[in-house]
């Protein structure tokens, strides 16, 4: 499987399991909408070749 055809999956996968969590609970996101207030979104690399100095 292609990179791409890996994100692809990953994506259709997420939307399946929001459209499950729709299903099962509708009020699922926004419940969490109401209480999560983060005020930073932090996304850093996890590449384990990279040296962390």
């Amino acid at each position: 499987m292609s990179e791409w055809e890996l994100y692809e999956s990953l994506l259709e996968q997420n939307k399946e399991w929001v459209a499950k969590k729709n299903e099962e609970d509708p009020d699922f996101f926004s419940r969490l909408s109401g209480i999560q207030r983060p005020k930073f979104l932090w996304i850093r690399c996890s590449f384990n070749r990279v040296a962390a100095h």
